[in-house]
This record gives structure tokens, C-alpha cells and sequence, in this order.
């Protein structure tokens, strides 16, 4: 099965775009841990909920990200009729071209930036209740 070069390309920018969320939520998750622990002791109470929502809401941002990832290899290798993969008979044929709109690999990935973007707020939020 080939991919035309826009389709190829979709798949590329969903990969890229998706790592991409992975590397920052992985990153932001780390360093905000670094930095709690070192100051810890100088952390007013009122910010752990908000540091404790917002790694959760990374964490699970990163293994929707990895989901998306996974869809997107099953969407282009996917089984065989019979459940095995590369025999005999794949399930798309020739005239079915696998796309990045499945459900498979939108509803993870939507799943991704909205717990990315609300991750993010709670970092925001989290600063301005420290400084305040």
C-alpha cells in the first residue's frame, strides 16, 4: 500500500506534532519535580493540589500522546482478516487509504492536548498562587 504524498505528510505532522507534546510534557513534568523537591520547604501549601493536578494532567497527556503513536502505526500496518499481522488477507484494500481522522487516532490525540493545554493552565495558575 502506498500513501500519497499528502497523506504521507499528514502522517509525518500527526507523529511530529504528537512527539512533539510528549518531549515538552515529559520535560515540564521533570523539571517542575527538580525544582519542588530543592524547594520543597519554600512551597506554600496552597500550591501541591495545583502541582499535584498539574504532573497528573501531563502524565496523562504523555500516555495519550503514546497512544496516538500507537494508533498511528496500527492505522498503517493494520491486521489481517484473520487477526495475524502481514498474512494474508489485510482488512483495507487497495481502495481504502489509511488517514489520521480515524477515531483511533483522533480521540487519544485530542485526549493529549487538551490535558497538555490544561496542564498548562494549572502551571499558570500554580505561579500566580506561589507569588501571590
Amino acid at each position: 500500500m502506498e500513501l500519497h504524498d499528502d497523506r504521507e505528510m499528514a502522517f509525518e505532522f500527526a507523529k511530529d506534532s504528537t512527539k512533539q507534546l510528549i518531549t515538552l510534557g515529559t520535560v515540564i513534568v521533570t523539571a517542575t519535580i527538580a525544582v519542588a523537591g530543592a524547594f520543597s520547604e519554600n512551597l506554600p501549601e496552597d500550591t501541591r493540589p495545583f502541582i499535584i493536578a498539574m504532573w497528573l494532567t501531563y502524565v496523562i497527556s504523555i500516555i495519550a500522546g503514546a497512544a496516538t503513536l500507537l494508533a498511528l502505526t496500527g492505522t498503517l500496518e493494520p491486521l489481517t482478516k484473520d487477526g495475524e499481522e502481514g498474512s494474508a488477507e489485510p482488512v483495507s484494500t487497495a481502495e481504502t487509504q489509511p488517514s489520521t481522522r480515524g477515531t483511533n487516532v483522533t480521540t487519544p490525540s485530542k485526549i493529549q492536548v487538551v490535558t497538555f493545554l490544561l496542564g498548562t493552565i494549572l502551571a499558570a495558575v500554580t505561579g500566580a498562587v506561589a507569588v501571590y
